[in-house]
C-alpha cells in the first residue's frame, strides 16, 4: 500500500491500482452496427433527403454515394493491413471460422479478418419507374 499521510483512507482508484490487474484476452467480434432513431421510418428518410440534402424528390439513389464511399474505405483498410476476407454463407458458424483463424495467429495483437454476412434487416427502398405514356422516370 503506497504510504498515505496519517488519518487518510486510500481512494478507490489507489486500492485497484494495486490490487488488481486488467487483462483483455480477445474481444470475439467487433460489430460495427450504426442507426439513427430518427431515420427510421420511410417519412423519416423522405425528410431527410428533401430538407437537410435538398433533394427535390426522396429516392434511395441519393444515398448510393455515401454508400459507396463507405464500402471503399473499407476495401482500402482491408487492403492497407492485409487483411482477409470471409464472406459467410448463410448458416455458416462465425464462431468456428474465427476459432480457426485464431489458431493461426501468431501476433500479439491486431485485425484477426473482416467478415461479412448478409444480415435481415428492415430497410426504405425506393423503385424507379417509369411514366407510361413518356417513358420518363
Amino acid at each position: 500500500m503506497s504510504a498515505q499521510p496519517e488519518g487518510m483512507t486510500p481512494t478507490i482508484a489507489e486500492i485497484l491500482a494495486e490490487h488488481v490487474t486488467f487483462e483483455l484476452e480477445c474481444i470475439d467480434r467487433l460489430y460495427l452496427n450504426g442507426y439513427v432513431p430518427g431515420l427510421q421510418t420511410p417519412e423519416a428518410v423522405a425528410h431527410f433527403l428533401r430538407c437537410h440534402r435538398g433533394a427535390k424528390f426522396a429516392s434511395s439513389v441519393l444515398l448510393d454515394a455515401s454508400s459507396r464511399d463507405y464500402a471503399k474505405r473499407i476495401e482500402r483498410f482491408v487492403r492497407q493491413h492485409g487483411l482477409a476476407v470471409c464472406r459467410f454463407a448463410k448458416g455458416e458458424r462465425k464462431d468456428d471460422e474465427t476459432q480457426r483463424r485464431l489458431r493461426a495467429f501468431d501476433r500479439p495483437e491486431g485485425v484477426l479478418y473482416l467478415g461479412t454476412a448478409q444480415e435481415k434487416f428492415t430497410t426504405v427502398r425506393t423503385a424507379k419507374r417509369r411514366h407510361p405514356a413518356t417513358g420518363q422516370t
